[in-house]
């Protein structure tokens, strides 16, 4: 990216970019552990943490790239939206190649709408009376990680400005 982001925008996004690891590192533990339980029921527990911080680890990531994008922060859970009313065409289309590479069962647009509340919705699964929510884990995972990836490269090669 070729655009400067000033300083302080750049400290909060690598902040952002930096709990956003966290919440991925979690959702693996999280996988593992439901896989780990699923003979005993305990599973759905795992599963519902799991999905919670894959969803908000990527929300993290999209919105630490908009910030250096747009050094400009935003607010919501909605992934659908934060990345395709927030990101440049230029960034969406990078990210979307890379995700039609690995991807397995969703576009990334599709995906994004089905998971649009992931968040929400699993972070309140426990409220509802539904057994199931749609959740494609492993297209989620590529996601987040192309995410990293990218906000990681870009993070990395951009020139921090001094302050106003």
């Amino acid at each position: 990216m070729s655009k400067k982001c000033k300083q302080k925008n750049y400290i909060t996004a690598l902040n952002v970019f930096n709990e956003a690891k966290n919440f991925l590192i979690l959702s693996k533990y999280a996988d593992e552990k439901s896989k780990e339980f699923s003979s005993d029921g305990l599973s759905i527990s795992f599963a519902s943490a799991r999905n919670v911080n894959l969803a908000f680890a990527c929300e993290l990531f999209i919105k630490s790239l908009i910030m250096i994008e747009k050094d400009n922060i935003v607010y919501g859970h909605n992934l659908y939206d934060l990345f395709n009313k927030n990101l440049s065409q230029q960034l969406r289309e990078r990210i979307k190649a890379e995700f039609d590479k690995f991807s397995t069962k969703e576009n990334l647009n599709t995906l994004l709408i089905k998971h649009n509340d992931a968040f929400k919705n699993w972070r309140y699964f426990y409220e509802t009376d539904k057994k199931y929510i749609e959740f494609f884990i492993t297209d989620m995972q590529v996601f987040a990680t192309i995410l990293k990836n990218i906000c990681s490269q870009i993070l990395n090669d951009n020139i921090i400005t001094k302050k106003d």
